[in-house]
């Protein structure tokens, strides 16, 4: 079984692009499953796990549960015989929060070949699901210090990345992206 994400910040889509990937991956006979670990992790907390990463403590026991969320989606792809597991975010979300951070950066060192997606500022704050009222969100100055911090992420970590991709506007179209992914998963798994 090979395992990929897709990553990026809000808004740029990846969601939307993971499912057109793990479509057409299917459309070629591969058996294929998904795991978004940040929102299994808010389930399993009971709200949104954004306020541990405030302190150390608090965001070691995230890294926990994140790195749990991970090992079960593996587990489970494992017993299904799974061909691709694929991720909606996985260490280029964490490492965004916990990259200067040199204690808990430590702690995670799990990896995958990962698609990073882009978008600008600006089509964050287009989302319909944008509000200033999160953390990361609280103003226009804290949205583009996670897109700089994405950025940071990129290019200090480019051997684990098989693609970057940007999504400039809401209507772009996504298929090309998706065919690219697709194309680079299927040469990786020859």
């Amino acid at each position: 079984m090979l395992e990929f994400a897709i990553d990026g910040h809000d808004g740029a889509a990846k969601t939307p692009i993971l499912e057109g990937v793990q479509q057409q991956l299917c459309a070629k006979g591969l058996s294929v499953m998904t795991c978004a670990p940040f929102h299994v992790a808010n389930h399993r907390y009971g709200s949104d796990v954004y306020s541990l990463w405030k302190h150390d403590e608090s965001a070691h026991m995230l890294l926990g549960l994140l790195s749990d969320v991970i090992s079960c989606a593996r587990d489970e792809a494992s017993r299904h015989g799974a061909d691709v597991l694929l991720f909606d975010r996985h260490w280029m979300t964490i490492l965004v929060e916990i990259d200067d951070r040199r204690l808990l950066r430590a702690c995670w060192e799990d990896m995958v070949p990962t698609f990073f997606v882009s978008a600008p500022p600006a089509k964050t704050k287009a989302c319909d699901r944008f509000s200033y009222a999160l953390g990361w969100t609280s103003s226009d100055e804290r949205v583009e210090y996670y897109y700089q911090r994405y950025l940071e992420i990129v290019r200090r970590y480019p051997q684990h990345l098989l693609g970057t991709y940007d999504v400039l506007h809401k209507r772009q179209p996504l298929d090309p992206i998706i065919t690219d992914i697709v194309g680079k998963i299927l040469e990786t798994l020859r």
